[in-house]
């Protein structure tokens, strides 16, 4: 038998979702596509506790202000003094992955994403969703190319920094609702206190060239600051929250249907990630590797990306700058379950098509970055997607009814003999209930 179809024979959560009244969406019907008339409010929510800097963590205490929608964190960022040889000509994301000659310093290719080690939402203390930086990217990359290119630019992604000021600058989150916010964002009047906890990394995010300070009046010129990948790292910090705020008699309506019979359970796509797999080449050929992937839940898409955290001996440019933990190029991909190959395909395919299987997807990623759009060579994070036709929930995979679930990707090192890192995410389905009675959230059955 199909091991796909089997595991699905076994499973909690494909068993309740199919108890559930199914959805024709063939049908044509304009009934629940009427809008609700609301008011909109963006609120800045301040730093509750903690410290904001490299290394540090911080918490924000979210607000009971109506329906919660997108999250941005706004960091303040130190001015940067760049070196006046800069001619800021556009980084280009394509395969050569170098600047013009002139373009001499600049972000990472992840850019501002290097700064964050976690962000995790909280309830209660429990976590809800943690997101490390790579479960963001992938996120991220699953946008359609229009507000991925906004996110890309958000987060300075391989581009030039400010002129030599400080500045402000706003990093998507997202969470688990962020494709559908009516639809599963937090209904924050009800809903017991969430918060978002931030732990930054070292903030090492910006190669400067060479730069000589200034000299102070009537002083000795200092010692310049040699070149290499910079510190730069926020000082203070809000989270912008997007608010949505209803009539009284639409919000009964919401909380009598919701709640009536005194629990909702809702279906909701979280982020999950194996630990990464470490792979050494011994030369720069083509490198062919095999995980094993063993987390249980169940999910409808996995992620993929490769990428080598430490190329160079010595960062003396910008393009070797650029080479460390840039996504890298997938060849191939073949994914087996209980020793039957799921697919055997090319990593272009995956890369253009791995998404919407050809079919247009409103809110999903395409693959088609161009060099101009795609400084952080987010082109190079693959997906599977087991639904494949839309965003709607249109199948569901038990891993943990499945055996010897492998993935064997073909991959270009980007130098030999250097670490490289394999990380894999899904999108895993949970069932997250709220109790009418106290507000409180909790994920319940996910495998």
């Amino acid at each position: 038998m199909n091991p796909t179809l089997a595991s699905a024979e076994s499973s909690a959560v494909i068993a309740t979702l199919r108890e559930s009244k199914q959805v024709n969406r063939f049908v044509y019907s304009e009934a629940n596509a009427l809008h609700v008339n609301h008011s909109l409010q963006i609120s800045n929510v301040p730093v509750s506790s903690g410290t904001v800097g490299p290394s540090k963590t911080f918490t924000f205490q979210l607000p009971k202000n109506g329906l919660l929608g997108q999250c941005w964190l706004n960091l303040k960022m130190p001015a940067f003094p760049r070196n006046a040889a800069d001619n800021q000509d556009i980084v280009t994301g394509e395969e050569a992955g170098g600047p013009t000659t002139g373009n001499i310093e600049g972000y990472t290719r992840l850019g501002l994403l290097n700064c964050i080690e976690s962000i995790k939402l909280e309830s209660s203390g429990r976590v809800l969703e943690s997101l490390s930086k790579w479960q963001i990217l992938q996120r991220l990359s699953d946008l359609p190319a229009g507000e991925r290119a906004a996110a890309q630019a958000a987060y300075r992604m391989g581009t030039d920094p400010a002129g030599d000021r400080v500045y402000r600058t706003d990093l998507l989150l997202p969470f688990f609702w962020y494709k559908d916010t009516a639809k599963y964002g937090l209904d924050s009047d009800f809903v017991e206190a969430h918060r978002v906890v931030v732990t930054l990394s070292d903030c090492a995010c910006l190669y400067g060239a060479q730069y000589q300070p200034p000299t102070p009046t009537g002083g000795t010129a200092p010692d310049p600051i040699p070149a290499g990948v910079k510190i730069h790292a926020p000082d203070d910090a809000e989270l912008m929250c997007e608010f949505r705020q209803i009539d009284d008699s639409t919000r009964q309506e919401i909380i009598s249907k919701n709640y009536g019979s005194g629990m909702l359970s809702k279906v909701v796509r979280m982020s999950r990630e194996e630990a990464y797999t470490v792979d050494t080449p011994p030369t720069a050929a083509d490198r062919t590797v095999t995980v094993d992937l063993k987390e249980s839940d169940c999910i409808t898409g996995m992620y993929i990306v490769v990428e080598c955290p430490n190329p160079h001996a010595v960062y003396d440019s910008y393009p070797k700058a650029l080479a460390a933990g840039a996504p890298t190029q997938i060849l191939e991909v073949e994914l087996k379950f209980a020793g039957q190959t799921v697919m055997k395909v090319p990593g272009y395919w995956l890369q253009h098509y791995g998404r919407t299987f050809g079919r247009h997807g409103a809110h999903e990623g395409d693959g088609s970055e161009d060099r101009y759009t795609d400084a952080s060579l987010m082109k190079w994070v693959y997906k599977i997607n087991f639904g494949g036709v839309g965003t709607e929930l249109s199948n569901v995979v038990a891993l943990r009814e499945i055996s010897r679930a492998t993935l064997t990707i073909t991959y270009k090192p980007v130098a030999a003999t250097q670490q490289h890192n394999i990380h894999i995410g899904y999108d895993s389905v949970s069932f997250m209930t709220t109790s009418a009675s106290t507000g409180r959230t909790n994920l319940s059955i996910s495998s």
